[in-house]
């Protein structure tokens, strides 16, 4: 909405609230929230340990100074929103999952929704997106909804506004996810035919007869050497907010999508977000 920050934290062990487990932890700011605070620690000792990456005394946005001492603490790096840009060119869409409104974020690997549920959803757990109700506002409906299908679950998110169609069908070109159309029995889609972005109400029947009925993998591979979701530069950030400015922006920390110091892959379990609602 913004007005307001947010981080997602994966768990590596849940909490647990009675019979609840929640996997997630979301922590909200008011994004002109600014604080000051002193580290109960040396000047001698900081700079022992963490050279010119953390100061005793910080101020500023409480979300940045919560992103510094991610960095330079815990040793872990922030992944903010890259690779997709909205109807209107913010970082997610508006949707509705399990009766709750929330925002959709396309990232780079993966899906996430916030923020109840939250939902986390790797591209290479993806057995298919299927598109629902296009049909209809090809005539005269107003949304639409998708339903993402994982190895061993489904997803689906309703209430998404017609001109998110393109964008996101532009996204799902880059990716290698197999798309579908639930309101054709479920028949792949050819992502290549530009009618089905300008008119998503007509098929190509002859492009569907020549696709396997296991569906076609989203036109446009996603190189190994992509990279992984966008790190949040801490430094740069201070004179580009924009990255983060957008409604609703977040950011997620994909474990198994980075490297020690954020530069590449590492097999860490926790994972940690930062979002603006």
């Amino acid at each position: 909405d913004g007005l307001h920050m947010m981080y997602v934290i994966s768990l590596r062990s849940p909490l647990r609230q009675g019979q609840t487990a929640h996997n997630y932890c979301v922590i909200q700011f008011k994004k002109e929230r600014e604080e000051s605070l002193k580290l109960n620690i040396s000047e001698e000792e900081i700079n022992k340990k963490y050279g010119k990456e953390l100061n005793q005394e910080l101020e500023g946005p409480l979300y940045d100074i919560l992103s510094r001492l991610f960095k330079s603490l815990i040793k872990i790096s922030i992944i903010v929103p890259s690779g997709f840009k909205s109807e209107k060119d913010t970082d997610a869409v508006k949707c509705s999952s399990r009766a709750q409104d929330g925002y959709l974020y396309p990232l780079l690997k993966s899906f996430l929704f916030v923020h109840k549920p939250v939902a986390y959803i790797r591209h290479d757990d993806i057995k298919y997106l299927e598109f629902n109700r296009i049909s209809e506002f090809a005539a005269a409906g107003r949304s639409f909804d998708i339903n993402i299908v994982t190895k061993d679950n489904s997803y689906s998110f309703t209430g998404i506004s017609k001109g998110e169609y393109k964008p996101l069908v532009e996204y799902l070109i880059t990716k290698n996810i197999k798309v579908r159309n639930g309101d054709d029995e479920g028949k792949t889609m050819d992502l290549t035919n530009m009618d089905i972005l300008t008119n998503p109400g007509r098929v190509n029947r002859r492009a569907m007869a020549d696709i396997e009925e296991e569906g076609l993998e989203g036109m446009g591979s996603q190189d190994d050497s992509e990279g992984e979701d966008e790190s949040f530069d801490i430094d740069a950030q201070e004179g580009e907010d924009s990255d983060l400015e957008s409604n609703g922006s977040e950011s997620l920390i994909e474990e198994s999508d980075l490297e020690d110091g954020g530069k590449k892959k590492s097999k860490s379990k926790k994972k940690k977000a930062k979002k603006e609602e």
